[in-house]
């Protein structure tokens, strides 16, 4: 079979796509398995010349010897950002794999649903799912050999454990075991994650509290024989549970003036029209109901979005044939001043949600604030320095949590050092702000001198400074930065001086020097500056707020992400800015053109480079397009040994020889 395309043309590319899945899906092809050959119409069938990025097609050529025009197409479209389609032509060849069982068809596709979960192992579920329970001694050894070296390649993580789950051959799973599996579940929370796993794969009738009570039933202390038992009971006990019935769950929902909002699984037979019912208060139509049908998948995540017209209930009923699977009902109200009381500073026994607490001590147990909601909405947000988490294979890190209180009641923000490997006391800073983050309703800050320097001159002293100005920088928050510019950096100085730590430097030569610095490091300094800062922060980063030709949005380390969105012209997630660098790696910057500036999309020359010791041992310059309507993404990815560096990165954007970008990144290794 031959699929012909032009790359040149994305609309061609979705059409070959869709054909390749509409194949695929097929009765004809299921009895018929063969080789698609993919042609381009101008350079003919498709090889590795085309790929501008060959490390991905490097290590499958190791494992997979035959390389052929199919996967070359994978390949070409993981490099145009394309992802997502990828990753539904993996899925679909998952599906089919799992059906075959001549043994001449049983690795057919499986090359490209490695090439997609190695590019991003979010997807990594499908090399699981792809794995036939009922194989030949010989076709299990082979599987084996090759998930056996992808889970090596990159490691146990949150989303490679889906390969463990989804697959549901026992041969092979107990050898996948071996590979310091239980090692990596007795991590923190390591566990819950993958009772979530297992939720997600049986999701037909099978609660997250079902899997509880089985891990239980288990007489757990979580051995992978008991994790493996659990497996197969869980298996069993599906099979009785979820007989051909239309379910319907609701596994998210929030609700505010401006938007209702749930997501839903609905079980079905088959592809199946639905019915959205929406009795609401009356509009300006005079309508009290409205009504839509879609099409639902069996199994599939489905989101529905709704703006309240004005106050009052909403009730959404989603229907089958006339039978309702879902309703819930949402109270809409008029925004109401948000207000909190009996403010108390604690420590307490764990962080559930029934810790008991006694008066603030110390920060090696955990600690935090109890309050009460008396009206409106509260959203909590908790800034901290950077918490190691060691997996097998890198070091992943966090500096925000964010929850929201939408009811009246009394809650706990409660940070616990015990979650983590490498708990450093140091800055902590709790806020409650209204819904929107328009009013800061209470800060606490939480602090413990993690510094022992003593100082003999000002230029030691100075020296310090310099260090601690980058470390500080590192764990500003990319996406946040613009509604509270250097807040991580404010508070933990503000904090410093509070103790007075600097005996030779004044307060106003250290600002000068923090803002200086951070107007070179960072693409600009324009954004929000909360009430409570000191006026002689303000003033110092207001004396460099410029009007910049582009936004930063977020910057660091990326990841492949599974939601692709054509308005976003690189397929990729950032928000793993922690993660140890290593080859493959992609780091950079998401952002947007200045509309005042910019009506029309533009050309662009990007400029990545590493200065170490006074010379550049990276000097890289490409050109490419800004999109004046669409996020844009402009990202580096560490192909080989020589560009695995640590270090300051500096990321410029040129438009006709004027640079309206400059960002560096800090990256370990």
């Amino acid at each position: 079979m031959k699929i012909t395309i032009d790359l040149t043309n994305r609309q061609s590319v979705i059409k070959a796509i869709n054909q390749w899945i509409k194949i695929i899906k097929s009765d004809y092809y299921l009895n018929n398995p063969q080789e698609i050959v993919i042609e381009d119409t101008n350079q003919g069938i498709l090889t590795s010349d085309i790929l501008k990025y060959k490390s991905l097609y490097s290590q499958i050529s190791e494992i997979f010897s035959d390389i052929r025009s199919d996967l070359i197409f994978i390949l070409k479209l993981i490099e145009l950002d394309m992802e997502e389609e990828a990753s539904d032509i993996a899925f679909e060849l998952s599906k089919l794999l799992r059906q075959l069982n001549d043994k001449n068809y049983m690795f057919i596709g499986l090359d490209i649903i490695y090439a997609v979960s190695s590019a991003s192992p979010f997807y990594s579920y499908c090399l699981g799912k792809a794995i036939n329970p009922s194989l030949s001694q010989e076709s299990e050894e082979n599987l084996t050999s090759i998930l056996t070296r992808f889970i090596k390649s990159n490691k146990w993580t949150d989303n490679t454990l889906d390969v463990f789950v989804y697959c549901d051959n026992e041969n092979i799973k107990e050898r996948l075991a071996e590979l310091d599996l239980k090692y990596f579940l007795n991590l923190p929370g390591k566990i819950k994650v993958f009772k979530k796993i297992i939720s997600r794969k049986h999701k037909q009738g099978l609660s997250a509290d079902k899997v509880e009570q089985y891990f239980i039933a288990a007489k757990i202390n979580y051995s992978i024989e008991d994790i493996n038992d659990v497996l197969k009971d869980i298996n069993i006990k599906k099979i009785k549970e979820n007989q051909v019935h239309t379910k319907g769950n609701v596994i998210e929902k929030e609700s505010s003036r401006e938007l209702i909002k749930f997501k839903y699984i609905l079980t079905l037979p088959k592809t199946t029209e639905i019915t959205i019912k929406i009795d609401h208060p009356e509009n300006k139509d005079l309508q009290k109901i409205s009504k839509f049908k879609t099409e639902c998948i069996d199994g599939q995540i489905n989101q529905f979005k709704l703006c309240p017209h004005g106050p009052g209930v909403y009730t959404v009923t989603i229907l089958v044939k006339g039978r309702p699977l879902i309703k819930e009902k949402f109270l809409i109200e008029d925004k109401v001043e948000s207000k909190i009381k009996d403010i108390n500073i604690l420590n307490f026994t764990d962080s559930s949600l029934r810790a008991t607490s006694k008066p603030f001590k110390s920060m090696d147990e955990p600690f935090g604030i109890r309050f009460s909601v008396d009206s409106g909405k509260i959203k909590g947000l908790l800034y901290h320095p950077p918490f190691i988490k060691e997996t097998i294979n890198s070091a992943v890190q966090t500096d925000i949590s964010e929850r929201r209180y939408l009811n009246i009641g009394t809650y706990n923000m409660i940070l616990d050092p015990h979650e983590f490997f490498d708990f450093k006391p140091g800055y902590f800073e709790f806020l409650l702000l209204s819904e929107d983050e328009s009013e800061l309703l209470h800060r606490q800050v939480f602090f413990k001198n993690p510094y022992n320097e003593s100082f003999t001159s000002k230029q030691e002293e100075f020296e310090f400074l310099n260090n601690l100005i980058m470390n500080l920088f590192l764990k500003e928050d990319p996406k946040r930065f613009n509604k509270n510019v250097l807040r991580q950096t404010i508070g933990e100085f503000e904090e410093l001086f509070k103790i007075n730590f600097f005996k030779f430097l004044t307060k106003e030569e250290i600002v000068s020097s923090v803002i200086e610095v951070a107007n070179n490091y960072f693409n600009s300094l324009n954004g929000y500056i909360s009430d409570y800062v000191d006026p002689m922060w303000k003033d110092k980063i207001k004396s460099k707020q410029k009007i910049s030709k582009t936004e930063v949005l977020n910057y660091g380390i990326y990841e492949k992400n599974k939601d692709f969105n054509e308005n976003i012209n690189i397929s990729l997630k950032s928000q793993k800015k922690y993660l140890k660098a290593k080859i493959g790696t992609y780091f950079g910057i998401s952002y947007n053109l200045n509309p005042l500036w910019f009506k029309n999309d533009i050309n662009v020359k990007c400029n990545v480079s590493l200065v170490k010791s006074n010379k550049k041992i990276i000097d890289e310059t490409w050109n490419d397009i800004s999109y004046c309507k669409k996020t844009n993404q402009f990202v580096y990815i560490i192909e080989d040994q020589k560009e695995l560096q640590s270090g300051l990165w500096q990321f410029k954007l040129y438009c006709k020889d004027e640079c309206i970008l400059k960002q560096i990144i800090q990256i370990d290794i």
